[in-house]
C-alpha cells in the first residue's frame, strides 16, 4: 500500500490538472512527473518562495535549486529511494520515473508504475 504522499502524487498525475513536459521539473508549459510532486509539496507545506525562475534550459522553474530532479526534502516526503525516482530493472527498460517521463510515458502510465510499487522506487522504512 502506498504511503499517503505517494498516493497524492498518483492522484495528481491522473487528475488531468497538470500538463506534461519533458526535460525539466517545471516550465511555463507544464510539469514533468517529478515536478508535479514538487508542486504538491509546495502547496501542502506553504513553502516560500516555492518555484523560482532559473536560467538553466531557458524559462525553467527551480525548487530548492533543483531543475531536473527531486530536492531531498520532496524525495523524503514521497518515500522515494532516489531523487530521479529510480526503479531496479524495470522490464520496460526505464531506470527511473524521470527517464520514463522524458521518453514520453504518459502521466497515467507513470501513476500506474508508482502504484505497482516497483523494486527500488521506495526507500526501506
Amino acid at each position: 500500500m502506498l504511503n499517503e504522499n505517494a498516493q497524492k502524487l498518483v492522484n495528481a498525475l491522473r487528475s488531468g490538472e497538470y500538463t506534461q513536459i519533458i526535460g525539466a521539473l517545471h516550465k511555463d508549459a507544464g510539469f514533468c512527473c517529478l515536478g508535479v510532486a514538487c508542486d504538491l509539496f509546495i502547496k501542502e507545506n506553504d513553502t516560500f518562495p516555492g518555484w523560482t525562475k532559473s536560467i538553466w534550459g531557458g524559462f525553467t522553474q527551480s525548487f530548492d535549486d533543483e531543475t531536473a530532479v527531486l530536492p531531498d526534502r520532496v524525495r523524503v516526503w514521497l518515500g522515494f529511494r532516489t531523487n530521479r525516482g529510480g526503479i531496479h530493472h524495470s522490464k520496460e527498460g526505464y531506470i527511473s520515473l524521470a527517464s520514463a517521463n522524458d521518453a514520453g510515458v504518459s502521466f497515467k502510465e507513470i501513476a500506474d508504475r508508482i502504484e505497482s510499487e516497483p523494486d527500488g522506487l521506495f526507500a526501506d522504512v
